[in-house]
């Protein structure tokens, strides 16, 4: 079984090879609301079509999983919620 900080770890380290391409192109950014799986999807294509093997997608997303608690903290206005953080819990 994997351990949550191999997980979190591939999944950052994913976000920040895409990170790149996101933010050069606003425009093409996943609009707020719709379901989790169709995003997760996008976001497997996105990584396909930057040359990220299959493997390490596979690697990286096979475990994440939609968290309300984390989208309820998102939606708090003008707060912190990284632990350690002024203003975090």
């Amino acid at each position: 079984m994997r351990g949550w900080f191999a997980v979190t770890s591939t999944v950052l380290l994913l976000a920040c090879l895409l990170t790149p391409a996101v933010s050069a192109a606003p425009a093409d950014a996943a609009p707020c609301g719709g379901d989790f799986a169709s995003w997760l999807q996008g976001v497997k294509q996105e990584a396909a079509g930057k040359g990220i093997s299959p493997n390490t997608i596979q690697s990286a997303l096979s475990g994440v999983t939609y968290d309300p608690g984390i989208i309820a903290r998102d939606r708090m206005p003008g707060q912190d919620h990284r632990k350690g953080a002024a203003g975090g819990n």
